[in-house]
């Protein structure tokens, strides 16, 4: 998020009332304040993260490469490139993770998985 961002999670008519009272204690004289509402989804876990960065750590073992090097590499093979402009030139970046959603990042987990399958590189993951 962003700084001067806040987000609310409603699920109950307690979570709806605290996003009302912080929306109408803004001083909306001052500046223009931008609402987005849309249906809440859930974004990738700890567990997942921390099943990622296992299977990137093992891939980069098994390279040389590093943490860095090979999970651009995964990004790029598995999710894209995001295209930007920076300063007029196009420029090519990879998908971020951490927009991905529960089920994304668990479908892009299989794909890396399958990955090391196929170079019998060992995954660990710590209990």
């Amino acid at each position: 998020m962003r700084q001067g961002e806040k987000r609310f999670v409603i699920s109950d008519f307690d979570g709806f009332e605290q996003a009302c009272n912080y929306i109408t204690s803004q001083n909306v004289s001052e500046r223009p304040w931008e609402v987005i509402v849309r249906p809440y989804v859930r974004r990738r876990t700890l567990p997942q993260n921390d099943r990622l960065h296992a299977q990137l750590r093992a891939v980069a073992d098994y390279t040389g490469s590093s943490l860095e090097e090979v999970k651009d590499e995964m990004v790029e093979r598995f999710l894209g490139m995001r295209r930007i402009v920076i300063l007029g030139k196009l420029r090519y970046r990879p998908v971020e993770t951490s927009g991905l959603t529960v089920v994304e990042m668990s479908d892009f987990m299989e794909q890396v998985d399958a990955f090391c399958a196929e170079w019998n590189i060992a995954v660990e993951v710590e209990a």
